[in-house]
Formats: C-alpha cells, structure tokens, sequence
C-alpha cells in the first residue's frame, strides 16, 4: 500500500469503530488522492467522523473539506430518504401477507455508528418464489419501473431507489452446495424491525455466509473494494459471540470458498485489525505471494471492482475470452473473435435464453452488441479493448491467476 491508502484504511478502520484519531500525523499524503479513492470504494461518508477529526495541519485543505462534507450530507440526506420509501413497501408487502427477507446493506448500515453514512447503491430483498409476481406487481402498482430481470432476481427503480426483488440468493450453477444452502435459509429466519418496518433476517450464521458466497461470485466477475471488508469487520465484531464457527467452516469448505474466505480473514486482520477466531488464521495463505495480489486486487478496484476502462475490459475478458498470451496474429485473432462471439456459457444471464435454445446464440450476439452500442461509455470500450489491448489482458491474466490460486476460476 502507497501512503495514501495507509491514511484511507487507517481512518476508515476508526470510523467503522466509532473512534477518532489521536495524535496521528501524516506524512506526504495526497488528500485529494485519498478523497478520490474513498468515492471509488463508497466509503467517503464511512471515513467523514475521523476526517473532520483531524488536527486542520494534518487534514484536507478548506476547499476539500467542504466539498466532502456537502458530499456527505447529500449522501446522508439520501439514504434516510431511501429508508421511509423503503418503509412503505415493507409495509405494503406485510399487508399483503407477502413474508420479506431484508438482505446485505439495509440489515449491515444498523451496525455502524452511524447508519446512514453507510450508503447502498441498492436495497436487496428476498421473497419466496411463489411470491415473487405478486411483489412485483405490488411495487410496480408503487410506481416502481422495472429495470432488468433474470431467474433470479428482479431490478426495479423508483427515482434514485433501486430494489433488487431476489427470489434467489446466487446462481447455484457457480457455486457449490448453494442450492441445498439456499432451501434451508428460509427455516432460521427470525422477525425484526429496521427503522419500525416490520422484516425478516436471516440468521447471524447465514448471514455471514452470504456475505462470503456474495463475494466469491464478485470477485470472480468484477471484484470487490474496502466497502465490503469494512461490513465483514463490522458483523463479525459485531456478532462475534453468537457466530457457530463449526457451522460456518463445515460450510464454507462444501462451497468450495475455503481458500477465498481465509484470504478475505487474513485481509481484514491485516488492514483493519480484525481479531480472528482460534484455527481461522491461515498460515499457508498469509505467507502466499498472491495475498498481496488479492489486497491490490481490492484496493485498486473499487467498490463495484472497475474503476477505469482498462480494468473493466479485463474483467469482461474473464467472462468472454480463451486467450492463451500469443502475441502473433493467430492469438489475437482468437482474442477478438472470442470477445465479439463468447460462447453460450460465456454469455451473461441477461442472454440466457442462448443457453436454453443454442440457435439462438447469433440473436444473442445482436443482442449484446445494441445493448453495449446503446451504453454512453461504448466508444471508450471499444477503444481500450481494439486500440489498447495489452492493459485489458495484462489485468486479465494477473486476475486469472489470483482468482486460480483461490480456487474460483
């Protein structure tokens, strides 16, 4: 980590706490940087209490000081606004019978000291599957627009509120075990409140195997930033009582994420000082190259894992490309004919229906080329993928390698 991203994770492990900097004093770090990369990973308003702390020779400048705090309560502002929308469809649902499982941001935010700096790009919410229709229709009747929708999941907006409406949890043809994971959650839900609103949650155990398997099919697609680490430190600190680690481990090792989640553990303990329970310090991990490959991974990606076209080309390759790293005009040939027309299994849920019906694989190729023309950011990604591949396919095989080494590729 470079100065700048020491300062961030020092400041961001304070805030998370509830604590402030006592007698800290930076060296030459770059405020403007640090700021920058707080937005990328979402977590300027997490860090904002330990920031403003700061002794004014050690901090940002006026200006970026100001520019930050409005940021953060626009930020703040919005996402109380998000929870008395959020109220009325929980209460809409709870009217209609309709039994809702709140999920990830919504349920981690009531751990931090101060929730609504915790901010959520989203809300997901879990029904069941003979459900999912009639929730819908329900929040359409809101005046919710439907966005996109997949087998398992449904993105409805309304205004800058978007509600992921889950029926479920994560493709169970990515993971092993989740299918029969997935069947049993609903049996430990307990009721709750957020806010007032009447919920569900899963169980603290479940919960954090969520979390892991959220993040094993993140890092596998795009990646993850501090944001997510930042929750796993939080509930486990949080819950850490009331956690059945034989439960959890027996788990983890039949999802095959074994090596993935002593990673995320090592990391946590490494930058946020996370005590870790007795047997979950892997050694073997902690001492591997790629651990370090695994913390840049993180803090160079960003809360959604692209922060520049470069990065977000090599991501994609993972999904469409079979590159062998030829640099003659066979390998390349085979590189762009395998990202203009990925094979069926290759081809995002979005496309499934390529899968189901082969022939109709040249549709979804069609498909897919109108929906990225269609995107406002299409030009820059054509440029970064034709004109400069090396950078896409330098990110892509530093990740392949990483996501081999952790058992996800």
């Amino acid at each position: 980590m470079d100065i700048d991203q020491q300062v961030l994770v020092y400041l961001l492990s304070l805030a998370i706490r509830g604590k402030r900097p006592q007698d800290f004093v930076i060296g030459e770090a770059d405020w403007k940087s640090i700021f920058e990369q707080a937005v990328s990973h979402d977590v300027y308003a997490l860090m904002y209490p330990a920031v403003k702390d700061l002794s004014p020779e050690y901090g940002p400048d006026r200006d970026l000081m100001l520019k930050w705090e409005r940021a953060v309560l626009f930020a703040g502002m919005t996402q109380i606004q998000h929870m008395e929308k959020l109220g009325e469809v929980f209460r809409c649902f709870n009217d209609a019978g309709i039994p809702v499982v709140a999920l990830k941001g919504i349920v981690l935010r009531e751990l931090y000291p101060q929730p609504e700096l915790r901010t959520m790009a989203d809300v997901d919410i879990l029904v069941r599957d003979e459900h999912k229709k009639r929730a819908k229709n329900l929040l359409l009747c809101m005046g919710y627009v439907e966005d996109d929708s997949d087998f398992k999941h449904t993105v409805l907006r309304y205004a800058d509120l978007v509600i992921e409406l889950h029926n479920m949890l994560m493709s169970h043809e990515s993971l092993k075990a989740a299918e029969c994971f997935e069947k049993s959650i609903w049996s430990s839900t307990a009721p709750a409140q957020i806010n007032g609103m009447p919920v569900l949650l899963l169980s603290s155990d479940d919960s954090l195997l969520y979390m892991f398997l959220h993040l094993a099919e993140h890092i596998a697609s795009y990646g993850f930033g501090l944001r997510q680490l930042c929750d796993i430190v939080i509930f486990i600190e949080s819950y850490k009582d009331k956690l059945d680690w034989d439960y959890l481990y027996s788990h983890i090792k039949a999802f095959g994420i074994e090596r993935f989640v002593f990673a995320v553990f090592v990391t946590c303990h490494k930058l946020f000082g996370m005590e870790l329970p007795n047997g979950l310090f892997c050694r073997e991990v902690a001492d591997h190259p790629y651990l370090e490959v695994f913390i840049n991974d993180i803090l160079s990606g960003g809360v959604h894992g692209h922060t520049d076209f470069s990065r977000h080309i090599g991501n994609s390759l993972l999904r469409y490309v079979n590159y062998d790293g030829s640099e003659n005009s066979s390998g390349k040939i085979k590189y762009y004919i395998s990202f203009l027309f990925p094979t069926a299994d290759r081809l995002r849920k979005r496309y499934s229906y390529a899968r189901r019906s082969p022939f109709l694989i040249p549709a979804a190729w069609l498909h897919r080329l109108l929906y990225n023309i269609c995107r406002k950011n299409f030009v820059s990604i054509v440029r970064t993928a034709f004109l400069h591949p090396r950078r896409s396919l330098a990110t892509f095989e530093e990740r392949t390698g990483l996501l081999r080494w952790l058992n996800l590729k």
